[in-house]
């Protein structure tokens, strides 16, 4: 293995939590890519202070974190989206990647800067499994890097791309697993929408 794939409630709730710290070592003493989708859900949050403390010890730790709007704002306490991901940034080196629905997806290395994609104009059925489609075409991606960092980075307008039309896939088709059976698909989705790569 080269990389790691973590989050959910699981990374923070308290039946759970020691697991996932445990995991995170190993994957740290393999020197696996480390990489972290806290995927905040608030209404099943009871300790928020707690929650906050183990999900921003977890981003320390990681070469990249895949957040929503609605985790970032929930982890920073800011409602404006420029502070939030400075503050973060003040937490971090990881590279953040900060998925904004119809508003596209962005990130921000550890130099603080930005590459913004626009959204897929679409009409989606079903979004349950949108987030996890696009942490699973940002890890794709990553492999197809040959596992190296830098070579992610020079590419991360395109495999931004590739993870929103992955998420953007799974939207047309009811249930998280209906959309997408393997890599091509998106390739061909990518190639019918407007930007072609």
């Amino acid at each position: 293995a080269k990389a790691a794939y973590f989050g959910s409630s699981f990374s923070y709730s308290d039946a759970s939590f020691e697991v996932s710290r445990r995991f995170l070592n190993i994957a740290k003493r393999n020197r696996l890519s480390i990489f972290y989708d806290p995927n905040i859900r608030v209404n099943a949050i009871k300790t928020s202070q707690k929650v906050k403390k183990r999900v921003i010890g977890f981003i320390k730790e990681s070469d990249v974190v895949k957040l929503s709007r609605e985790d970032i704002g929930f982890i920073t306490g800011e409602a404006g989206l420029k502070r939030s991901l400075y503050k973060l940034r003040r937490k971090t080196g990881a590279l953040i990647i900060l998925t904004l629905g119809k508003n596209g997806a962005l990130s921000m290395d550890k130099r603080n800067h930005i590459v913004k994609t626009d959204a897929f104009k679409i009409k989606a059925v079903d979004t349950i499994g949108a987030g996890d489609a696009f942490g699973a075409g940002i890890l794709f991606k990553f492999c197809e890097s040959s596992y190296n960092m830098e070579n992610f980075l020079d590419n991360i307008e395109k495999n931004l791309i590739f993870a929103q039309a992955a998420s953007a896939l799974t939207s047309l088709f009811h249930g998280s697993l209906s959309g997408i059976k393997k890599a091509g698909d998106v390739d061909r989705f990518l190639k019918r929408s407007r930007y072609g790569i």
